[in-house]
């Protein structure tokens, strides 16, 4: 028997980057002098490099839609290609597509099957506040167990430019950054391409971030958050989106919006994802979260941090339980539901049980 080791393991990662690198960098100039064809061409290569049941479904899917030639998709990956740096384009590519949605999910099934519970794809990172845990440390677990992306929500100026410098040690994984306001930090906010600002819709100054990200072609999306359905599903975010040149429109409900105008937004976003008839992606981001979760788990599941260490789930915030006194994979076997495999399908739980 041929036992292959962890290096050949990592080269043959590498390789796959690589090739999927030059196939999107070539994509890219297609698509600037052919856009049609280009992107059609593009999708077409997703869908042959796919490995993971999320990029499968999601390379269907726009395949599906790209038969329509007025799709607003086309108009969409266009605008991205000729505004946002090739390299940004790659880096953010990889990193969630492969890294996170192919690597990562296979290492999250794999660890469930060994560990026995639900390991999320994604960390939500509370960080208006001064952290009080080590989160250098909290990536580096995360990573461990497949997670390559973390939505984090900004504090102040001043505590986010440190936080950066973090991030940007974890250049493998995704960071899908909110800030509290449209001030962008005072760092070369260029070389962190592994890391996409999101500007809050309101404010004075949004539109002037705008076009400064925009001057110096880096990827940005703009965000929200929602008491009420009807700022959003009047539309106007995602046109004000396209306005400013932001391909992604993220909403977030506030605390205590209820359930009822949570489902509305939901039932929205989707109706404008299958619709596609503006140009920016509206994502509701604890049901996006959720989708991928059911695809690459099965179920799903979303775990919080929040500056304290202590974490909050879909159910809410445990108090009882702290990233700073237990490890990662213990917050997760305390929180997480549990998963039992079947032999013939290592990658699909059976059954599962909920925990507190």
């Amino acid at each position: 028997m041929t036992t292959v080791g962890w290096g050949e393991i990592l080269d043959g990662m590498e390789i796959r980057r690589a090739i999927i690198r030059s196939a999107i960098e070539r994509g890219i100039q297609e698509i600037r002098s052919d856009p049609q064809r280009g992107v059609r061409k593009l999708v077409d290569l997703g869908t042959h490099f796919s490995r993971g049941r999320f990029q499968k479904r999601i390379f269907r899917e726009m395949q599906d839609e790209l038969v329509n030639p007025n799709t607003a998709y086309y108009a969409l990956v266009t605008n991205l290609v000729n505004r946002v740096r090739a390299g940004h384009i790659e880096r953010l590519g990889i990193d969630i597509g492969f890294n996170s949605w192919t690597h990562g999910a296979a290492m999250i099934r794999e660890n469930e099957q060994k560990k026995g519970y639900n390991i999320p794809w994604c960390l939500v990172l509370n960080q208006t506040q001064e952290i009080q845990y080590d989160l250098d440390d909290l990536m580096c677990q995360g990573e461990k167990l497949g997670i390559y992306c973390y939505w984090a929500f900004a504090g102040d100026l001043e505590q986010t430019e440190a936080l950066c410098a973090v991030f940007h040690k974890h250049r493998d994984s995704a960071v899908l950054l909110m800030l509290p306001d449209a001030r962008l930090p005072r760092v070369n906010i260029e070389s962190l391409d592994n890391v996409m600002l999101f500007l809050p819709c309101g404010g004075d100054s949004v539109r002037e971030s705008a076009e400064a990200r925009a001057q110096r072609r880096c990827l940005f999306g703009l965000w929200t958050r929602y008491r009420s359905p009807e700022p959003v599903v009047s539309g106007g975010l995602e046109r004000m989106a396209v306005e400013l040149g932001a391909p992604i429109a993220l909403v977030v409900p506030e605390h205590g919006a209820d359930a009822e105008a949570c489902a509305a937004v939901r039932s929205y976003a989707k109706r404008a994802r299958e619709k596609k008839s503006i140009p920016a992606l509206l994502v509701d981001l604890y049901p996006t979260i959720e989708e991928v979760d059911r695809i690459i788990s099965v179920e799903s599941c979303m775990l919080g941090v929040e500056p304290d260490g202590t974490v909050f789930t879909a159910k809410g915030r445990n108090e009882q339980i702290d990233v700073r006194r237990i490890s990662l994979d213990d917050v997760l076997l305390c929180t997480m539901p549990r998963v039992t495999y079947t032999e013939q399908d290592a990658g699909k739980p059976a059954k599962s049980s909920e925990r507190n």
